[in-house]
């Protein structure tokens, strides 16, 4: 989502915006189930009959499927908000048989692809076992609750209660590569990722980066909306995300600055992600 104040701001991630904070949103029924109001249901295997359907029934996806023998069915439906946060993978748990009591799918496998406005189209595949002939059953949208990376983590063992509790996404930031988000080439030609400065070459490759602030230098009390009093300047690291406002180009690449420091004078810390 893009830089704003950490202390009011609603986590929430921006379609076409490549810098700034970590979208942890948890807000209930914020990933919804879009239309059309049919999802597809197709055979994948064995023998899915043509009576088989699924439609959109309030939040969620209610589906009819008729067949023969071993098979696997495979629905596709589209989730709004899924490139806003961070949901979790679906497990078998997530579908609720409603019909016939004890029926148990054989498998499930899950593609998502991103669109570029946050919507993804997933693909379910479903094993249906030999035996009963038909199954009714329905389908949530992504979950944000049981993912511990988001603002609604209660598991006090976990890694990510301890950063979330004690507020250090307040001062985490992250930047990534455009032609590496959904509906980008997936590759780095000339100046269009991330350059590191004092990291080993190749250091102009990076796809995505977080960038940790430190405290305050300037006496400013955070929270605030003011970039300058989380990166110091002059900074490299400043002037980056001040220019991710826009796409990266061979003229104006995003340039930041791995650097030693000092707590006096600069405290920034950059940790790639990817490569």
């Amino acid at each position: 989502m893009p830089f704003n104040n950490p202390g009011t701001a609603d986590y929430k991630g921006a379609p076409g915006t490549y810098a700034g904070l970590l979208p942890l949103t948890a807000e209930p029924n914020f990933i919804t189930w879009s239309g059309p109001s049919s999802p597809d249901v197709d055979e994948d295997s064995g023998d899915i009959h043509g009576s088989s359907n699924c439609t959109l029934s309030g939040s969620q996806i209610q589906c009819h499927i008729d067949y023969d023998g071993a098979s696997v069915a495979r629905i596709t439906a589209t989730a709004n908000n899924v490139g806003r946060t961070l949901a979790r993978a679906y497990t078998v748990a997530d579908l609720n048989v409603t019909s016939p009591f004890g029926f148990n799918f054989s498998s499930l496998s899950v593609n998502s692809s991103l669109q570029t406005n946050a919507q993804a189209t997933i693909t379910f595949r479903l094993g249906l076992p030999s035996g009963p002939s038909s199954v009714d059953f329905t389908i949530p949208p992504p979950s944000l609750t049981g993912d511990l990376l988001n603002l609604a983590n209660n598991v006090p063992t976990s890694n990510a209660f301890w950063f979330l509790s004690n507020e250090w996404y307040k001062s985490v930031f992250y930047a990534v590569a455009p032609n590496w988000t959904p509906g980008g080439s997936g590759n780095c030609l000339p100046n269009s990722c991330l350059t590191v400065n004092n990291l080993p070459a190749p250091n102009n490759d990076k796809r995505a980066l977080l960038v940790l602030a430190g405290r305050a230098l300037t006496g400013a009390i955070r929270p605030t909306g003011n970039l300058a009093d989380y990166f110091e300047a002059p900074s490299l690291n400043l002037a980056a995300f001040i220019a991710a406002t826009s796409p990266p180009t061979p003229s104006a690449p995003w340039v930041f600055e791995h650097r030693v420091g000092g707590p006096q004078a600069t405290n920034d810390r950059v940790a790639v992600v990817a490569p």
